[in-house]
């Protein structure tokens, strides 16, 4: 009763442009909450469990502070400092994001669905289990992430940097990665079905098992790749460099036989001329 008298008074003698909506699951810090909610910046303070509404953060320095399980319902967030902050299942619905720095932050089994993430810096982050389904990640900074399991359901990751980054198992149906820089990212058993990766970098990429169904890979580069049992079916390979050589101009004069052997060769699974007569297709058009 006397934390809801607290409360009461508190939101009441704050701007309307403010709001703040508290859950009872972790003992965070009311003053913390009060320092944030009239815009100052709050380092290592104790916000876990808190959650915030429609507020304008932009600019904040939040470094080394609790969000555990911390709810951010649409509020404004963009350019803010999370450097050395606790996000582990934090929830960042329709939350604006860009440009902000999460350098070396704990965000496993975060949410962000309808996030606008626009050059945030992931730099050495703990992204094991997150959702991104929906979300704008287009130049986006993820080198040297954990993105195990990671959910990008129909993201737009345009010119996002990938590099070293451990992507195994994660979901990219129907995913943008035009120019995406992929160089040495592990993508073990990913699902890549739909994928644009047009002009995409895969330098010295694990792609083994993975099933390339659908996917657009013109003009993209895969020198040194493990394509151990990798499967293309329907892939559009116009222009594709293997290891510096066309693809398709590769093989293009090779016997059918041949040709399958060449495939098999180099990991692609291939069944009777099915993949023949798509790669021809391609070439066509």
């Amino acid at each position: 009763m006397i934390l809801k008298k607290i409360l009461t008074t508190s939101l009441t003698v704050l701007p309307l442009a403010f709001s703040g909506i508290v859950s009872p699951v972790h003992a965070f810090n009311q003053v913390d909450l009060e320092r944030v909610l009239n815009g100052n910046d709050c380092m290592g303070c104790d916000l876990s469990g808190a959650e915030f509404r429609g507020v304008n953060l932009s600019g904040a320095n939040f470094q080394g502070t609790n969000f555990t399980e911390t709810n951010f319902f649409g509020v404004n967030l963009s350019s803010s400092n999370f450097l050395g902050t606790d996000l582990i299942g934090a929830n960042f619905f329709g939350v604006n994001l860009t440009d902000s720095n999460f350098f070396g932050v704990n965000l496993s089994n975060a949410n962000f669905v309808g996030t606008d993430l626009i050059g945030a810096n992931f730099f050495g982050v703990n992204l094991t289990d997150s959702n991104f389904a929906g979300v704008n990640l287009s130049n986006a900074n993820f080198l040297g992430v954990d993105l195990i399991r990671a959910d990008f359901l129909g993201v737009n990751l345009t010119e996002t940097d990938f590099i070293g980054v451990n992507l195994s198992n994660a979901n990219f149906l129907g995913v943008d990665l035009i120019k995406a820089d992929l160089i040495g990212v592990n993508l073990t058993e990913t699902d890549f079905i739909g994928v644009n990766l047009s002009q995409a970098n895969l330098t010295g990429v694990n792609l083994a098992g993975v099933d390339f169904i659908g996917v657009n890979l013109s003009q993209a580069k895969l020198t040194g790749v493990n394509l151990d049992g990798s499967k293309f079916v329907g892939v559009n390979l116009t222009d594709t460099l293997l290891n510096g050589e066309n693809l398709l101009e590769k093989f293009a004069s090779v016997p059918e036989p041949s040709f399958l052997v060449s495939l098999s060769f180099l990991g692609i699974a291939a069944v009777g001329t099915h993949i023949k007569k798509k790669l021809d297709s391609c070439q066509k058009n």
